[in-house]
């Protein structure tokens, strides 16, 4: 079974390379995809920060 720490971390490293691939491919796409890819990326840290904010330093 997963974890809701490997979840968290899951979510972290893919907010991560979302905003990589944003940056990366930010002259190359649409500013709406740029825009939502973004977005994507901030509601993947959120969610891995609500986890790590409820385990405070233990996580």
């Amino acid at each position: 079974m997963v974890s809701k720490k490997q979840i968290a971390d899951f979510l972290l490293g893919f907010s991560h390379a979302l905003i990589a691939a944003g940056v990366f491919f930010a002259a190359r796409i649409e500013a709406y995809s740029l825009v939502w890819l973004l977005l994507l990326a901030f509601v993947a840290n959120w969610g891995a920060s609500v986890y790590y904010m409820e385990r405070g330093n233990d996580a």
